[in-house]
């Protein structure tokens, strides 16, 4: 299992050479928020940003499937919108006015979980107009989960809606309750790892968080920099 100090230890890691690795490319970093609890414990947790816009000219890829069966056809035909991330930072005050309407915001939050022992993506989506919030079709329909092949839905993370365990509000969470596997049957892949104590606890110190959202994070369009895989996973 992870440890809430190997969470904390590789979050901290992982931000500074995060964005360290995009400092010359205008993209988003990565923070972390510490905070400090009533009982003097020390926790703390990841957050970023994502913005997109909507690429009303997709609608190509939807007929490339008119092979395939009616359903599967019609379901394609209600995704015809996209989002096209964009890579440098953005505010409100920079937003083209003509295009605010067409700009969504992902807030995403990665926190650790004691009942789980792993860490947990948190996730919300909004109108960078009025900065009112996305329905959950919204958010489901501009995530790359939603276009995955659903025969294979039990590889597929599935999503809840809960209350943000630290600030409180309404969001989404990728539920946890398979991490755990899935990070073992990483474990055993990884290096070749033998099954010993000292292979796992070298794995859990030093390469799970990044592992982890590296799997999970082009389900939900965070895009990994290159350079940051190639020099910690080798």
């Amino acid at each position: 299992m992870l440890t809430a100090k190997d969470f904390r230890d590789q979050a901290i890691k992982l931000t500074t050479q995060w964005n360290n690795t995009i400092d010359n490319n205008n993209e988003i970093p990565w923070h972390w928020n510490q905070i400090q609890e009533l009982n003097n414990e020390s926790k703390g947790y990841l957050t970023t940003k994502r913005y997109h816009k909507i690429n009303n000219n997709n609608n190509n890829n939807n007929n490339n499937n008119n092979n395939n069966n009616n359903n599967n056809n019609n379901n394609n035909n209600n995704n015809n919108e996209v989002f096209e991330e964009i890579e440098e930072i953005i505010d409100s005050s920079t937003l083209i006015k003509k295009s605010e309407k067409n700009i969504i915001v992902f807030q995403f939050d990665i926190i650790y979980s004691k009942s789980y022992q792993v860490p947990v993506l948190y996730l919300n989506g909004f109108s960078s107009f009025d900065s009112s919030p996305l329905s959950w079709n919204e958010i489901w329909n501009n995530l790359p989960l939603s276009n995955l092949d659903k025969s294979q839905q039990s590889t597929i993370p599935f999503i809840t809606q809960v209350e943000h365990p630290i600030l409180g509000n309404p969001c989404y969470q990728l539920h946890p309750c398979e991490t755990d596997n899935l990070m073992k049957l990483i474990l055993l892949k990884e290096k070749d790892y033998s099954n010993t104590e000292n292979d796992k606890n070298e794995y859990y110190k030093d390469y799970y968080l990044l592992s982890w959202l590296s799997i999970i994070g082009p389900m939900v369009n965070i895009k990994i920099p290159f350079n940051l895989l190639k020099n910690n996973i080798k």
